[in-house]
């Protein structure tokens, strides 16, 4: 006897699949807006040099994942995640040289472990490798911890705002999160594993272009500060 919906042979479509895609739609719609709002106000007249080329790895970084990733993915001929681990790792080392608030050591150890996983990724065999193996626990685990102090030195420099190291948070954790809920649940749950996981690759994009927007900031110049002059500006003119 057949169970389900839609008589024998017919495919199990769960009822909260449709609301959930688009839900997830939506989510990824509002989180592409953050991409393509542009920096905040006020920017900056004229940006050293070193900051104005970490802006522009920044927004390199944001075109490799939402471009090469969703056009080329992994059929192409030279691996996109050795072009996105090359691009990002050169990224980190020129955005770690113009944050400020983190000691000089605090830096060089930050982009020795973005190094160390670059390295050993590349090593294993980056997404083409058979398994994890130590030297992808290794990769992963320092690519993490880079991030996290990254995140740990935009706090401290004071020019990115909650919602954007917020941003940051969620993409450093969302690696490790996704493997443990396919495991989990895909067998139960394969199309909201799916559905969550698309949703989720959209946090690392937002975080870099927010990053970028936000480091057009004076130096000096805190994110709250910003906000607090756009709400008087705004209730200046509702009045």
């Amino acid at each position: 006897m057949a169970h389900g919906h839609g008589g024998v042979g017919a495919p199990f479509r769960p009822t909260w699949l449709v609301p959930a895609l688009a839900g997830a739609g939506l989510v990824n719609g509002w989180l592409l807006w953050m991409v393509l709002r542009g920096p905040v106000r006020p920017r900056a007249e004229t940006l050293p040099p070193g900051v104005a080329w970490a802006r522009r790895l920044l927004y390199a970084n944001v075109l490799v994942e939402l471009l090469l990733w969703r056009l080329l993915g992994r059929g192409a001929a030279v691996p996109v995640d050795v072009v996105t681990v090359l691009v990002g790792t050169v990224t980190l080392v020129q955005l770690v040289r113009v944050v400020s608030g983190v000691s000089r050591t605090f830096k060089l150890v930050a982009v020795g472990l973005a190094l160390i996983g670059a390295l050993s990724y590349l090593a294993a065999g980056g997404s083409r490798a058979a398994g994890l193996g130590l030297l992808g626990l290794v990769a992963g685990l320092a690519a993490l911890a880079s991030v996290l102090m990254i995140l740990l030195a935009q706090r401290r420099d004071g020019r990115w705002s909650d919602a954007t190291i917020g941003f940051g948070r969620i993409a450093a954790i969302a690696p490790l999160l996704l493997p443990l809920l396919s495991v989990a649940l895909f067998s139960s749950f394969a199309a909201g594993v799916m559905v969550l996981e698309a949703a989720l690759s959209m946090f690392s994009p937002v975080w870099l272009a927010r990053t970028a927007h936000e480091l057009a900031a004076p130096a000096g110049r805190t994110a709250e500060k910003d906000a607090e002059e756009v709400a008087e500006e705004n209730g200046g003119r509702a009045g």
